[in-house]
């Protein structure tokens, strides 16, 4: 075994302090990686196993933790994690800290590492809350890439104002002044209507369905619409808009049917009255048949070749014979009618093509 008593009188040190793990707030336990190396008298290099105490002290006099270990020694370097069997468990505070080695039971190597400042600086997490203020970290130093996603929860943030900030409304969006300070805004503001697939309402929302609700419990939205679209009760409640069967329109104050807020009109079904008929006419052609002219036979009487004669002196003779009168009868007649009735003068269907969703109001 090597002869402890052969090894230099100091031998140096690099301490590597790298925290690993914090796993408490008010105290916290570590582990730090360490790098040393050891040399005979002579300065070769040792390649041993040797026992080893390793102690922190608060200035040069004030053990606080020690841990004793075999530690593989090769052509003089060694590496280990100290704090693994016995933690490094204290807070910070502005005292500075040495760090002694102790071979094989031998005293104490000369002179203790300052190790203060470095050890400080590793186990910074354990500080009162609040100690690290604006004024203590340079602009821009914190940048986004130095946080590890999901790090810092909103529970870890706070807000300042210049002056308290009062709870917001459920659902409410802090937003900024432009001044440094902040305040809640509604994201959708109370009385914002829109389509809803669903059949309930989300948080924050009422179906518009017409039903009269509390002007103090939603006085946000009474502040909105107030009575416009019915008084309620007169005195503690109001309507909601009812958009149950009906299609929206926006106002317009240059026309009378749009011209006021929660006017409703239109038909699902209508009447075409004769006004709103465009005008028109159905062509026909009456005419009666002209077939009127016709004759009439008699007999009148024919002279003859020969003659009578009688007392009274001689007269001609006469034969019957057959004869028809003249056919100038031809005329017509005027006629008056209409082409018949068509049609049942039923209403028609008034509805364009559409989908049936529930509207939804902020509140």
């Amino acid at each position: 075994m090597t002869d402890i008593n052969s090894f230099k009188s100091i031998v140096y040190a690099i301490i590597m302090i790298v925290i690993f793990g914090i796993t408490a707030e008010a105290e916290i336990q570590n582990t730090f990686a360490f790098q040393g190396r050891l040399e005979n008298a002579d300065g070769s290099p040792i390649s041993s196993t040797l026992n080893m105490t390793f102690r922190i002290y608060n200035d040069q006099s004030d053990e606080i933790w020690s841990e004793s270990l075999p530690v593989n020694v090769i052509a003089g370097e060694y590496h280990l994690m100290l704090g693994e069997s016995t933690p490094i468990a204290f807070t910070v505070n502005e005292q500075a800290k040495t760090f002694g080695i102790t071979v094989e039971g031998d005293s104490e190597m000369e002179p203790r590492q300052d190790i203060g400042s470095v050890l400080r600086a590793g186990v910074a997490l354990s500080i009162t809350n609040a100690a690290i203020t604006t004024s203590k970290i340079v602009d821009s130093a914190v940048t986004e890439d130095k946080i590890a996603d999901n790090a810092v929860t909103a529970r870890k943030l706070s807000v300042s104002t210049g002056s308290s900030l009062p709870n917001g409304n459920s659902g409410a969006s802090l937003l900024s002044n432009g001044d440094g300070t902040f305040s809640w805004a509604n994201a959708i503001p109370p009385g914002v209507m829109m389509p809803f697939a669903g059949s309930a309402a989300p948080t924050g929302y009422l179906v518009c369905n017409g039903d009269a609700v509390s002007r103090t419990t939603y006085a946000n939205l009474f502040t909105a619409i107030g009575t416009t679209y019915g008084a309620g009760d007169g005195s503690t409640t109001f309507n909601l808009p009812n958009t149950n069967g009906k299609v929206l329109v926006g106002y317009n104050s240059s026309e009378t049917e749009f011209n006021t807020l929660g006017k409703t009109g239109g038909e699902k079904t209508h009447t075409l009255t004769t006004t709103e008929m465009p005008s028109h006419y159905h062509y026909v052609s009456l005419t009666t048949s002209t077939n009127g002219a016709h004759t009439h036979s008699y007999q009148k009487g024919d002279p003859g070749d020969n003659s009578i004669s009688d007392s009274s002196g001689t007269h001609d003779e006469y034969d019957d014979m057959s004869a028809t009168t003249g056919s100038a009868g031809n005329h017509n007649h005027s006629v008056s009618g209409n082409t018949g009735s068509k049609g049942s003068g039923g209403a028609h269907n008034n509805l364009q093509p559409y989908i049936t969703l529930n509207y939804i109001i902020k509140y």
